[in-house]
């Protein structure tokens, strides 16, 4: 008669692994999922805002308050105007014309003049359009960042 002697190894770990996989996707995949969703609500509006002077752009971020609140705002005093926008309206000029590097000045190509007045007409959204946009990549940012916690666990 002869015996066969069956062992399984390394189940323990496994199962330690597992326990561990299972607590980072329940804590970290949120908070990492919010952090790469704020970075890329940001770039986003960043890219679809007019730039005449750069102050516009400058002023969008994103922060987090608490764990699981991110705020994502726009704090340049106009910003409001050109999302929701205004009605059409006449501004001075030199309101437009700002100081660049080394003493230049930058004038832009606006619509009428009249006098010393530039003619505002249009606004361009674009913070709604940055979340609609970063909402329809939600699903991969997810996979994404899920992706990398597996790998770090099981090595595919």
């Amino acid at each position: 008669m002869f015996t066969i002697d069956v062992r399984v190894m390394g189940v323990r770990q496994f199962s330690q692994k597992i326990v561990k996989y299972r607590k980072d996707l329940l804590e970290k995949l949120p908070n990492d999922v919010l952090w790469k969703l704020s970075r890329e609500l940001v770039r986003k509006a960043k890219e679809l805002c007019p730039r005449r002077t750069g102050i516009l752009a400058e002023s969008i971020s994103a922060y987090f308050m608490g764990k699981k609140h991110l705020v994502f705002q726009a704090t340049a005093p106009w910003a409001i105007f050109q999302e929701h926008g205004f009605s059409p309206h006449d501004i001075p000029r030199i309101w437009i014309e700002q100081p660049a590097t080394a003493g230049q000045w930058i004038r832009y190509p606006l619509l009428k003049t009249s006098g010393g007045f530039v003619r505002v007409s249009r606004h361009t959204p674009f913070m709604r359009p940055a979340l609609n946009y970063t909402m329809t990549h939600l699903k991969e940012i997810i996979d994404k960042i899920h992706k990398s916690i597996h790998k770090k666990y099981f090595g595919r």
